[in-house]
């Protein structure tokens, strides 16, 4: 192994002069433009640095350093949420999609080039995730054809030579999607197969993704004993190995939830992102209907909330459940127009470093690539997932807000119990209330607890005349109809100083006396005026300085004595005018 890398050192440095002579000849404007002169500069100091980083690593250290088997330090001024987020070396990447998941290398388009993986990383991702079509290449005992199992071996250390980390899994094992019964032992023996072959690969270098966008019959309750069973059985050979995890409807984020998991310390959950599909999708000829072409995605205030209401949900997520995540994948298709996909990709990617997620962009050079495969060049995308500026640890905020909660429980016939929760929370934007038994707060799109009362400092105060502000605009989705009411009170929870001002239990969600509409989105907002209640709180907030509280009574449906939950709000937005 050491031999085979020296030589691929070697063979590498006289790459790198036929490299910089190339540079110099697009510089000059002898080849066409269409990488730009900034962008070749900064590959090639990208290059310099790295390569002199590795010398300079492999000069102090006469043996390879051995595989990482302890979690890293948070760096200085890092919070401990940081903990979860994903691990330092695997934050930015891309997929190497057409590739190995054709069913034959090359049938749909493109091969994996050696040279692919020193231009991924001078261009500055730290990762690749490497999909594979192992089905495709299984003999009639599922033993993997040897010529496949050594090309892929091969693309693997390509990739580690270069400094890159390597996300590899199963792609494209459509039987099993449709009839996983039959197929799961199918499973079983490429993973047993994969872990041996790569046992040995650096553990902080390399990870395994279980199975690409399970979906069809494969539901997440269907799902998860067959996930669990292959991590047993990579546990026996990679014990310490991080592994990529999912839950069904095509590895959606909508299911992560669902995913019941064995207690290991090195699982990371995986969800792919297309919203909106009818932007990222227009004009794939590959999903039926074919979603039309002409739609664009301009990065308004509305498009860039459901972006973000989605990501602060996953954050959530992971905080409770305490596994960190990435975006395994992400894009926009070559039919929209580019100005948007830029937009697009530069606010997920945003969104994904804020919220401390990896991610994998699809993909390296097809119909939603970053690059051309006739000429290596990037295209104006590759700023969108590596801008100029340095990149800095981004994630270490919470997705749950800080807030006080108090429960109550109780009994009210045999087996079945009333779940109540009142929260005081200073900030309250993209979150479900979800009641579980140890008494944590998460993210659940279906259900909440029987009811629940959220209290939101509005920051309007009492002027003495009149209220600061008159009127307070709230954007919110309300699944099942279970909001009950909307009250304003004065920082209080003393029903003499509040006062109901719409009520939504019903269908038609009419408003008393406030404008209540629903939103081409499925949301709704609300505007109250508090203008004309001014007076039944004139001087009435004595009791504190922070002036006007919002209420939000939520009331959820029992389905039977099961004690089975309907009903979920989620507020995406308030402004005060």
């Amino acid at each position: 192994m050491k031999e085979e890398l020296a030589a691929k050192v070697k063979l590498k440095r006289f790459r790198n002069v036929l490299l910089f002579i190339m540079a110099f000849v697009l510089l000059t404007g002898a080849f066409p433009a269409s990488l730009r002169a900034a962008t070749i500069a900064e590959i090639l100091e990208r290059s310099k640095a790295r390569k002199a980083a590795a010398e300079s690593s492999s000069e102090e250290t006469a043996a390879p350093a051995p595989a990482q088997t302890t979690a890293q330090t948070s760096p200085a001024g890092v919070s401990s949420s940081a903990s979860i987020n994903f691990p330092l070396g695997f934050r930015r990447g891309v997929n190497m999609g057409n590739m190995l998941e054709a069913p034959k290398e090359g049938e749909w388009g493109s091969f994996v080039r050696d040279e692919y993986f020193e231009l991924i990383a001078d261009a500055g991702f730290d990762h690749v995730r490497i999909p594979v079509k192992w089905s495709a290449n299984l003999d009639g005992e599922n033993v993997i054809r040897q010529e496949f199992m050594d090309r892929v071996t091969h693309v693997v250390d390509e990739a580690l030579s270069n400094g890159l980390g390597v996300i590899l899994n199963v792609h494209h094992f459509d039987e099993i999607h449709n009839a996983p019964s039959t197929n799961k032992e199918k499973l079983f023996a490429i993973w047993r197969q994969i872990s041996e072959r790569f046992k040995d690969r650096p553990n902080d270098k390399l990870m395994f993704e279980i199975l690409n966008e399970p979906n069809g019959q494969l539901t997440s309750s269907v799902y998860n004993p067959i996930q669990n069973e292959c991590i047993s059985i990579i546990r026996k050979t990679n014990p310490e190995r991080k592994i990529l995890v999912s839950g069904g409807n095509w590895g959606s984020y909508t299911d992560l939830i669902n995913m019941v998991l064995p207690a290991d310390d090195n699982l990371v959950a995986s969800f792919h992102y297309y919203d909106p599909f009818g932007f990222t999708h227009q004009g794939a000829d590959w999903t039926s209907p074919i979603p039309p072409l002409g739609v664009t995605w301009n990065g308004t205030e509305e498009e860039k909330r459901a972006v973000e209401s989605t990501f602060r949900q996953i954050k959530a997520w992971s905080e409770a459940a305490k596994i960190p995540v990435v975006c395994g994948e992400f894009g926009a298709y070559e039919k929209a127009d580019l100005a948007s996909r830029e937009r697009w990709t530069t606010f997920v990617r945003e969104m994904a470093e804020k919220y401390g997620f990896a991610f994998d962009y699809w993909e390296f050079n097809s119909g939603f690539g970053i690059s051309n495969p006739r000429t290596n060049q990037f295209n104006s995308l590759l700023k969108c997932l590596i801008p100029a500026k340095p990149y800095e640890l981004a994630g270490t905020g919470t997705g749950l807000p800080k807030c006080e909660v108090k429960r109550t429980l109780s009994t009210i016939g045999p087996g079945k119990y009333v779940r109540s929760v009142d929260i005081d929370a200073p900030s309250w934007c993209g979150y479900t209330v979800f009641d579980t038994d140890d008494g944590t707060v998460m993210v659940e799109l279906a259900s909440v607890v029987d009811w629940a009362r959220i209290y939101i400092p509005t920051g309007i105060k009492d002027t003495g005349e009149s209220f600061s502000a008159n009127t307070i605009e709230l954007t919110l989705r309300n699944i099942d109809n279970s909001i009950d009411q909307i009250s304003i009170n004065l920082a209080t929870f003393d029903p003499e100083y509040e006062q109901s001002l719409v009520n939504l239990n019903a269908a038609a969600l009419k408003g008393n006396g406030s404008d209540v509409r629903k939103n081409d989105d499925g949301t709704i907002t609300v505007t109250l005026n508090i203008a004309d209640k001014y007076s039944l709180f004139k001087g009435k907030n004595k009791v504190s300085a922070d002036g006007v509280r919002l209420k939000l009574f939520i009331e959820s449906s029992m389905n039977d004595w099961s004690g089975e939950r309907n009903g979920s709000m989620e507020l995406l937005d308030m402004s005060v005018k």
